[in-house]
């Protein structure tokens, strides 16, 4: 939730459900089949969109977006996307405020005689879903109900259109601003009053008091309550351009590659009679003119858009792998990790087999990945996957026996929550979750991968790796199944990371000073007060302490999310601003 620009940022899925009487088909027809997935792109959809919504970001790309499509000519259609959306806050009982925020879908160029909506009916009761983790908050707000209703209105034209709006309440978790804002301020002011009743010597004594509880006010309520982190070198847009670098494209026909390689073989080993040269070539040519045909056989009556299987009764089985992992960022007020991962896919089209004998022996190819049907694998856990390498540049190895070999080179934005208790000693865990979107496991199995059996062995190999601030600890990978809304079982790949913070940044930053301070507060407690000048140093003495405390908390707010666990670090800081009122 951005309070600032009010707005709030939530990853959903939209189901619609529709029926269009053009695609129906009789199922004894087609050996009893009842349902197909085929792209959404190649049907009508209705022009239902986010009303108030300022930004929707859709996680599937536009070729792994599907529909099930039934013989009566039912059409679900289920899009997993992250929005952004408007809400107007009242924060009248701040931090014990409850906010109410509108989510309006509604058909933008149909009136109610054309398109009529209604609401879904899987879930009667939303509310009862709050707690089964399909409906859930973040570290700093609740959720509190999740109520849906249909409402009509008159559009400019004069017709009437239909809408359905789902209201959301969240209740804030206090326990952070208690402790970062209303405990500072209480302090605050508890000195501000003590101060009228100090006798102050002279007019400089007096000046100099006035100058350190003015300083002392403006450190807890700017430097406390500001979300500015601490000064951590982690600039992810130098360690992404280091990581990820164009390369340049070679462009240029066979022939004027392996000419140049053979140029430079002449002129290092020039004994070569050139008779091997040519037979080089020719036997180079001869192996892309193979690798040429069986790229127009296989693809020649190859329809992408479609799972064909000979065998409908056996569910495609889908390999999946998370090769490489390099974290880049761990943004702890979003609670998010940015990383760099290779996701390798493995699974088998019986439509693309070839005979390699009738080939020339050639038993694979290399052909672009849109040319073939891929699995709908998403993470459903990340808020953004960018794939690095261009569209025009992913490519896909097909083997002879139908297997289809995939390998993606991606930029990953995923979802962790942070748990903070033992800042900064602490270990984070984070889960990467894979699913096949819309094909249960009847049609689509997923596996885990066995390129790499253990996982944690890959941490210290090179291919595994964490940052500046987070060290790897491990990286496991499990294998789920759950039941999907529409009573089908569904597979999912679970990866599992655990980072462990490097403390010492904030052993320099944090503890150390926090124990100078409170060295200089105990100490203080036993300094005689007389009435004389010695009480106005005191005086001075406990203001200077509690205002470097202020910062110091002020430095540990900045780092950490906005949770209902506050650090054990905070808390001492805290407990150390009440002592400091002894003076």
């Amino acid at each position: 939730m951005d309070e600032k620009q009010k707005t709030i940022t939530f990853h959903t899925s939209v189901d619609m459900i529709w029926k269009d009487e053009h695609i129906g088909w009789n199922a004894s027809e087609f050996g009893g089949i009842s349902s197909i997935l085929i792209p959404s792109n190649l049907l009508w959809k209705p022009d239902i969109f986010v009303t108030n919504g300022l930004d929707v970001k859709y996680m599937l790309s536009d070729e792994q977006r599907f529909v099930s499509v039934q013989n009566n000519g039912t059409v679900r259609s289920l899009t997993l996307c992250v929005i952004t959306n408007e809400c107007h806050l009242s924060i009248d009982n701040f931090p014990y405020d409850i906010q109410t925020c509108h989510i309006t879908l509604a058909s933008w160029m149909y009136p109610t005689d054309q398109i009529d909506l209604i609401i879904g009916k899987r879930r009667q009761n939303v509310n009862a879903a709050i707690n089964d983790g399909d409906f859930t908050g973040n570290e700093e707000w609740t959720l509190v109900s999740f109520d849906k209703e249909l409402h009509s209105y008159i559009g400019s034209d004069g017709q009437q259109y239909a809408m359905v709006e789902y209201t959301v309440k969240l209740r804030r978790q206090p326990i952070y601003y208690i402790c970062v804002l209303l405990i500072p301020t209480f302090i605050t002011t508890t000195i501000c009053l003590f101060g009228l009743f100090v006798p102050t010597m002279n007019t400089g004594e007096r000046v100099e008091k006035a100058i350190i509880a003015f300083g002392l006010d403006g450190a807890v309520m700017l430097d406390v309550t500001s979300n500015a982190n601490a000064a951590i070198l982690k600039d992810e847009a130098a360690v992404r351009e280091q990581v990820v670098q164009e390369a340049p494209v070679i462009k240029g026909s066979t022939n004027e590659f392996f000419c140049i390689i053979l140029m430079v073989l002449n002129r290092e080993y020039r004994h070569f009679p050139l008779l091997w040269y040519i037979l080089a070539v020719l036997a180079a040519s001869n192996v892309f003119a193979n690798q040429f045909d069986v790229y127009k056989a296989i693809t020649s009556d190859y329809d992408k858009n479609v799972l064909r299987v000979r065998n409908s009764s056996e569910p495609v089985v889908v390999s999946i792998e998370l090769i490489f992992f390099q974290l880049l960022n761990m943004d702890q007020h979003q609670e998010t990790i940015t990383f760099i991962t290779t996701l390798d896919m493995i699974w088998k089209d019986e439509n693309l087999r070839w005979n390699a004998s009738e080939f020339g022996g050639t038993s694979s190819v290399v052909i672009p990945s849109s040319l073939l049907w891929k699995p709908d694998i998403l993470l459903t856990s990340g808020l953004s996957i960018d794939n690095i390498t261009p569209e025009e540049q992913r490519y896909v190895i097909v083997l002879s026996d139908g297997t289809v070999q995939s390998s993606s080179f991606c930029l990953i934005t995923n979802q962790c929550r942070l748990s903070i208790a033992d800042f900064p000693y602490d270990v984070q865990t984070c889960h990467m979750t894979f699913v096949s979107w819309m094909y249960s496991t009847d049609q689509i199995d997923l596996v885990v991968g066995k390129k790499r059996r253990n996982l944690n062995d890959t941490i210290n190999d090179g291919y595994s790796l964490g940052n500046g601030e987070w060290t790897l600890v491990s990286f496991d990978k499990e294998l789920h199944s759950y039941d999907g809304s529409d009573g089908h079982l569904y597979a999912r790949v679970i990866f599992t990371v655990k980072l462990r913070r490097q403390p010492i940044y904030y052993i320099c930053v944090l503890l150390i000073p926090i124990f100078v301070t409170a060295t200089i507060c105990l100490l203080g407690l036993f300094v005689p007060a007389m009435n004389t000048g010695e009480r106005v140093e005191k005086m001075n003495m406990g203001l200077a302490t509690l205002l470097s405390m202020a910062i110091i908390l002020g430095i540990v707010a900045g780092e950490m999310p906005k949770s209902k666990t506050l650090p054990l670090l905070g808390i001492i800081n805290t407990f150390l601003a009440y002592v400091n009122l002894q003076f």
